[in-house]
């Protein structure tokens, strides 16, 4: 059996720093009331110092005051002008509303200037845009906005893809997760968990999901960012592999992880760490745990600092494009009741699969 010491590269974890920088970074936060405690030890975990911050939705200036006293932070109900601050070195989005006066943010031409300033977008909402609205969707291109934490650069999954190699063909999977709606929405869920299925078993050919959201929820929502509540899919392939997902924004407890079936037995990753055991029931591989595993605000700081130092390679634009496709086809196959096909929303979009 191999033991895998999880740690930034050539760092064990107990030596690893907080944060790759000397100087917290500069840092404008957009979250709601809910994200406040979250938020600040996310800074603290990630070396960022919350220099501005303001409320998403209707939460305007009065409640943005409390929240900026709490975190010795300037308010402001304004996002364009916050973003044009020069001081500003990094975004962290809690929450993002569907009110378009916000999606200003991530507008073609507000991400190229924060790019050419190079500052970075740190999300933990998805990008409220669809695969073919007019100009480019975030995340889809050169620009600074990346969605955090993906489970994919976690350590847990980055040591198991490395284990994979000597696994085998992979038959099924199993994706879950669960968090309270202040740590990420059923959306960002969902593009995170189609990501890393992508990342495993590629593009499958349809999607058959169905979501059942609380009574507050919009019956129909349109876009990935309105998405609550719970989310059961399953995605075909054509040469008979499949994956199943199991996600939530209605519990409270952090939870991430992927069981992955083949010929050599099971594996189980989580954010921190996996197990392989074959089908005799035998240990062969493991990475050791940590202690980040239910606390959100470390596994999310972290993926900041993972992010920030370049341990996490930067993510290719075409495979987040295709991940954003899964989750809007999943979405689709909810409000229609049919299995709906990825490949066929990029087609539609005018854009390569």
């Amino acid at each position: 059996m191999r033991a895998v010491r999880l740690g930034y590269a050539g760092v064990m974890p107990s030596d690893s720093p907080e944060h790759p920088a000397d100087q917290p970074l500069a840092t404008l936060a957009w979250i709601s009331p809910a994200q406040a405690g979250l938020v600040k030890e996310i800074a603290q975990h990630a070396g960022l110092r919350i220099e501005t911050v303001g409320c998403s939705g209707s939460e305007k200036s009065g409640v943005a005051s409390q929240i900026a006293q709490d975190l010795d932070a300037s308010p402001t109900d304004d996002l364009r002008s916050a973003l044009a601050s020069s001081t500003i070195e990094a975004v962290l989005i809690g929450s993002i509303s569907p009110d378009e006066s916000e999606h200003t943010l991530l507008a073609p031409e507000a991400l190229k200037a924060l790019s050419q300033r190079r500052v970075r977008i740190f999300s933990l909402a998805p990008p409220p845009g669809r695969i073919g609205d007019p100009g480019q969707i975030p995340g889809s291109g050169p620009d600074p906005f990346e969605m955090i934490p993906m489970l994919r650069l976690s350590p847990g999954f980055t040591a198991a893809m490395t284990a994979l190699e000597t696994f085998g063909a992979i038959r099924t999977i199993a994706i879950s997760a669960r968090c309270g709606s202040d740590r990420g929405t059923l959306g960002a869920r969902l593009v995170d968990a189609m990501d890393a299925a992508l990342a495993m078993l590629g593009e499958p050919d349809s999607i058959d999901a169905a979501i059942s959201a609380p009574a507050d929820t919009p019956l129909q929502p349109q876009t990935l960012l309105e998405l609550r509540g719970d989310c059961s899919a399953l995605l075909r392939y054509a040469d008979g592999r499949s994956a199943s997902v199991s996600l939530t924004d209605q519990a409270g407890q952090w939870f991430r992880g992927v069981t992955i079936l083949g010929e050599r037995g099971c594996m189980r990753v989580e954010d921190d760490a996996f197990e392989w055991i074959d089908p005799q029931g035998d240990l062969i591989d493991q990475s050791e745990r940590t202690s980040t595993l239910s606390d959100p605000a470390k596994v999310i700081g972290q993926a900041i600092v993972r992010r920030l130092s370049g341990v996490a390679e930067p993510e290719d634009p075409k495979s987040r494009v295709r991940a954003i496709s899964m989750a809007e086809a999943a979405a689709l196959s909810a409000r229609t009741g049919q299995p709906e096909s990825p490949a066929k929303l990029l087609r539609l979009a005018g854009l390569n699969a």
